[in-house]
């Protein structure tokens, strides 16, 4: 008996498994169904009706089921029909789709995954849900198994062959679409190819001829394309190395003439991967020859090009790093015959990547090889390079050839080979880091920084001794040897001229997380002689500017900019408390709760009145003017303004309150009047009877709120139930002219009150005195009173925030050096910045000639003393307009930039009123023929203020006081 169950165990542990699994046959589209058709292997006895298809929203697990149906053409064949109608809740946008099969037999039943093969390239399947459109698309997970992303729509641009021939003939086939569009009617989508460059300073657009039409089911249709391009006469060094990103634009003619959003790009994708990376040389109409790469990325299966000038290769043999030097060794191979014979005196040029900087230093060229050695202590020393990318080249007959590594076929060199990385004495002792690196494409550059990067600050501490803060930092390799205590000094640069440099102790320990970073304390003790003084100077000035922080490693001092942000100081003993994790949550909850009950029992005090500007970040811009108005006109008010920084000084001594503070939540349940130029909180409840006063805060270029295309992401965001729900609660809306009235009206769905009165905070622009607040402010800052002021303020980049991009330095995209050299004698320049990047900039060595005034208060009182605005797409065109001074749009990126543009309102490259220059030459041509730039766009520049800037005239302030709160307390 017992071997018979032992036989038994054995044969059920040895028994075949039985393989059960339902996997895609096809998939298509009809309205809002889907059709699902499914080869079952399962040996499962299936009987009917007992069958049924469902989807599992991956994080709510919230399901749907279908029948499934049984094709008698073929065995094991099954159908789900699924509609979508009704369903709106489970198609949210980033949700995620698991597919299944439920079958039941025996009163019991067991679920299946499905499993796929090939859905990846299948079209999208478009649902309108609610206000805007998803789309369904279908995929393989990485274990084989169906799911179904849900996105907002975007372009679909496949190829299907790729081919280079050896004319220099690239062919492409594929097809494209936009599930929101209707593609089948003659002439309604037209497409164009465009090959761009990383950088933004290459495009080459190609006209599509070749389309042809077919229906995908639903609501869109799909363009089939057919292109060749004509590579040979390209202009090679200008893209030498780089990716040339390939592009497809689908322009919707029948929406363009609705002035709608007609115009969408979408890099090109592998329908699959038959294709891999290939290249060519091929010969130009002079007999060059130039070498073209076909590249295909693993994870999006995106194509790109590389383009190399073959006529003449600079080979790298060895790169060779010692203690203070890089040696390189070099050879140069051409088959052509202008080039059989290079021997003889050369240059090696390094140029600053994005900029017209370059260096060239001797080299001899025997039997084609050639050795350069960099001493780097000479090179940093003296200052002939800085901080940055610098390319290497040769210059050959007036014509740059990138220094590159290709003949060893050795791909990928920038994850294989890592040069050592030196510290070296720079300028004034300052410690820099150099190392030689191979760029993706293997070519070689050198990367120059700062030892020492600021990362992040938590608390300050100030008292009548010292100033503690406490934060991380970046020390970048070689720092095995950085002790645990180094002396150096902090010193701090504030107004009117005035600052101090005080002796500090750095405590650092490595914290293991990446090889550079660092946890510090740093204590700086004030003079004795002036302890009584120095905590208030210090709390006064040390948000006021970057203060350069240094340490002493002995021979060499690392000396780096940190930026403070005042709700980073502990000032009170709430602030002292929020620094414990817990006792901040228990504290939020609390405050919440008080808040509640306040709201509800206490009477709203007539006379209170509650003002914000930029979140509590500064004192300014629409709140502060009317704020200042109502105190020129003795108005009898308890003002209460919001802010970060408890020590700001405001004239009327109003009560200042910090966000979230106890003081702040009491204000905000019994305050009558509340002045912002954002929106508060969504914890605000407004009262019957309190009176919010919405100033919004500039003009909109960029599309705003329902005027955003619901097909881009960023539609989500500028239509949350929140935003809506907070715009709710304006009573009155300040417009500074008709075009934002009518625009913030729109898009917001606003239906209040609107005062189309001009903006308060240009008022200052009309008043008289102000040649006295030039005078005055231009001390604070320390300017020379002789000479002129730039002001650069551009706008913020969001990819500046991405990927390595947001810890590495933030570089502008004009020289310093070369700017000193021309506009020193006559200009100081004045730089806002968004703070992400302010605290990323090194402006080391500079000094009187470039200020960082990002963390100033007032932009107003900046326009009114800057000569020159510099600026891109940043909407502070449309205050600057008022002084009728030149303004020059640097927009060096506006080929990159391009398809955003189009979110805009108006034609800003017609319209704006200024020149648009391309890059740091035609930067410094327009700065210097200034008077010539003014005269030529004199005539833009009145129509565009005539547009914009009508209403104002120095009254806007008067005229909201009258018309909102004299109004009011006569009702």
């Amino acid at each position: 008996m017992r071997g018979v169950i032992a036989v038994g165990i054995l044969e059920s542990l040895w028994k075949p498994k039985v393989i059960e699994n339902f996997v895609v046959h096809s998939i298509c589209f009809n309205g809002q169904k889907m059709i699902v058709k499914l080869k079952g292997t399962s040996e499962l006895e299936i009987e009917k009706n007992n069958i049924d298809f469902y989807i599992k929203e991956r994080n709510t697990k919230q399901k749907l089921f279908f029948k499934v149906t049984q094709e008698l053409s073929e065995e094991n064949l099954y159908e789900a029909i699924v509609d979508f109608t009704g369903n709106n809740d489970l198609l949210l946008e980033n949700s995620v789709l698991d597919a299944y099969i439920r079958v039941k037999t025996n009163n019991n039943s067991k679920k299946f995954r499905i499993k796929s093969l090939h859905v990846d390239s299948m079209p999208q399947l478009l649902i309108d849900n609610r206000d805007a459109s998803v789309v369904i698309i279908p995929y393989s997970t990485k274990n084989g198994n169906l799911s179904f992303k849900i996105e907002k729509p975007s372009v679909v641009s496949k190829v299907e062959t790729v081919h280079l021939n050896e004319n220099g003939i690239l062919s492409l086939k594929g097809y494209a679409y936009y599930p929101t569009w209707d593609a089948s009617k003659q002439n309604n989508i037209t497409l164009t190819l465009h090959l761009r460059n990383e950088n933004g300073d290459f495009e080459k657009s190609f006209q599509v001829q070749n389309i042809k039409r077919n229906d995908l089911g639903g609501k869109f249709t799909w363009s089939g394309y057919e292109v060749n391009i004509n590579l040979v006469d390209l202009d090679f060094e200008l893209i030498e190395g780089n990716e040339i990103n390939i592009e497809i634009e689908l322009r919707n003619n029948t929406l363009e003439k609705n002035n709608e959003n007609f115009i969408e790009t979408s890099t090109i994708q592998m329908l699959d991967d038959s294709i891999s990376d290939q290249s060519i040389i091929i010969k130009d109409t002079h007999e060059n020859e130039k070498e073209v790469s076909i590249k295909i990325r693993n994870k999006t299966k995106s194509v790109f090009l590389i383009l190399n000038d073959n006529n003449l290769q600079i080979e790298v043999d060895t790169i060779f790093v010692d203690i203070g030097s890089i040696t390189i060794n070099a050879v140069l191979l051409s088959n052509h015959p202008l080039f059989q014979s290079v021997d003889g005196d050369y240059t090696l040029v390094m140029k600053k990547r994005f900029l017209n900087v370059i260096y060239e230093f001797p080299i001899h060229i025997d039997n084609s090889r050639f050795t350069f050695k960099a001493n780097l202590n000479e090179m940093l020393g003296k200052g002939v390079l800085k901080e940055g990318i610098w390319d290497l080249y040769v210059n050959v007959e007036n014509k740059h050839y990138r220094i590159a590594s290709r003949m060893d076929n050795i791909q990928n060199k920038q994850k294989i080979i890592s040069f050592p990385q030196q510290l070296v004495k720079g300028i004034n002792s300052n410690a820099i880091v150099v190392k030689p690196y191979y760029t993706m494409h293997n070519c070689v550059s050198l990367l120059i920084r700062n030892y020492t990067y600021s990362k992040s600050i938590n608390r300050i501490n100030i008292n009548d001794t010292r100033m503690e803060i406490h934060g991380k930092i970046n020390i970048m390799v070689p720092n095995d040897e950085i002790p645990n205590q180094v002396n150096g000094s902090i010193f701090i640069n504030g107004r009117y001229g005035k600052s101090y440099d005080f002796p500090a102790i750095w405590k650092l320990r490595k914290t293991n997380k990446t090889n550079v970073e660092f946890e510090f304390s740093v204590t700086a003790t004030f003079p004795e002689d002036k302890m009584t003084k120095m905590k208030d100077w210090v709390l006064d000035n040390i948000t006021f500017e970057s203060i350069i922080c240094n340490l002493d490693f002995g021979e060499i001092q690392s000396r780096f900019p940190l930026n403070i942000r005042p709700e980073k100081i502990d000032k009170s003993f709430e602030d002292k408390l929020n620094n414990v994790p817990k006792i901040k949550r228990l504290m939020g909850k609390g405050k919440l709760t008080f808040y509640r009950i306040i709201n509800k029992i206490l009477p709203v005090q007539e006379n209170t009145y509650v003002f914000q500007s930029y979140y509590g970040n500064s004192y300014a811009c629409n709140p502060k003017a009317i704020y200042e108005e109502l105190l020129l006109k003795h108005k009898k008010i308890k003002a209460v303004w919001v802010m970060k920084d408890l020590r700001k000084d405001i004239p009327g001594k109003p009560i200042l309150v910090k966000p979230n503070s106890i003081k702040y939540f009491f204000y905000m349940a019994i305050a009558k009047y509340f002045v912002n130029n954002g929106n508060f909180p969504d914890f605000y409840v407004k009262r019957n009877g309190t009176i919010h006063v919405e100033t919004w805060h500039g003009t909109p270029l960029k599309r705003l709120g329902l005027d955003v295309d619901p097909n881009s992401t960023a539609y989500a965001e500028n239509t949350s139930k929140e935003l809506l729900n907070r715009i709710k609660r304006w009573d009155y809306l300040i417009a500074p002219n008709h075009y934002t009235a009518e625009i913030l009206e729109r898009a917001y769905n606003y239906n209040k009150k609107t005062l189309e009165i001009g903006y308060p905070r240009n008022d200052i622009f009309y008043r008289e005195g102000k040649e006295m607040k030039i005078i005055d402010i231009k001390k604070q800052l320390n300017i020379d009173p002789d000479k002129k002021v730039i002001l650069y303020a551009p706008t913020w980049r969001e990819e500046d925030r991405k990927g390595s991009k947001k810890s590495s330095p933030f570089e502008l995209r004009f020289d310093l050096d070369q700017f000193k050299e021309r506009f020193g004698d006559k200009y100081v320049l004045l730089l806002r910045l968004h703070y992400f990047d302010a605290a990323r900039i090194h402006l080391l060595g500079y000094e009187n000639l470039v200020y960082n005034v990002t963390h100033y208060d007032d932009i107003q009182e900046l326009y009114l003393i800057s000569d020159i605005l510099i600026t891109d797409y940043s909407s502070v065109m449309f205050d600057y307009a008022n002084l009728k001074r030149p303004m020059i749009f640097f927009t060096y990126d506006l080929l990159k930039y391009a398809t955003k543009m189009r979110g805009f309102y108006f034609d800003f490259k017609e319209e704006a009123p200024g020149p648009l220059v391309l890059n740091d030459i035609e930067l410094y041509e327009a700065i210097e023929n200034i008077d010539e730039v003014q005269k030529e766009y004199s005539e833009k520049l009145k129509k565009f203020q005539e547009r914009f800037c009508n209403l104002d005239d120095g009254y806007a302030s008067k005229r909201a006081i009258e018309m909102i709160f004299e109004n009011g307390e006569r009702r």
